[in-house]
């Protein structure tokens, strides 16, 4: 089982990270889906949560689930940025996620996208949170 939801974990983050380019998906050792191009984008990821974690520096996220979204792209920025520079932090294949690394006291901003067959969708409207 875990096996599986790691290999889950980093086939979601080929088909993020490649856009669908089939040249980044066959290099990182991965087949290429033929028939992808029918269907629609997934809807923008709705009312987005966050509480604090169970650890220092650590958010849990919450939100929607999107109809055919397949995972889910979490970023961060550090709301003092200008202009802001978002960070992957990770990608859920569940519509909750638990953020850590984060610095102590510090505001950030974060934003979720639903991921599907066809690619990613809109970002959600970020929102702030302080990390623990």
């Amino acid at each position: 089982a875990a096996l599986d939801a790691v290999l889950t974990q980093l086939g979601n983050y080929v088909e993020n990270i490649s856009n669908g380019d089939e040249v980044k998906i066959l290099s990182a050792g991965m087949d290429v889906r033929k028939d992808a191009s029918t269907g629609s984008l997934p809807d923008k990821v709705a009312s987005v949560n966050a509480t604090i974690g169970d650890s220092a520096g650590e958010i849990d996220l919450s939100w929607d689930k999107v109809e055919g979204a397949k995972s889910y792209v979490v970023e961060t920025a550090l709301s003092s940025m200008d202009p802001m520079e978002w960070k992957h932090m990770l990608v859920s294949t569940r519509s909750k996620a638990e953020v850590g690394t984060l610095k102590s006291g510090s505001s950030y901003h974060i934003r979720v996208a639903a991921v599907g067959s066809v690619g990613q969708g809109p970002w959600s409207d970020p929102l702030v949170k302080v990390a623990p």
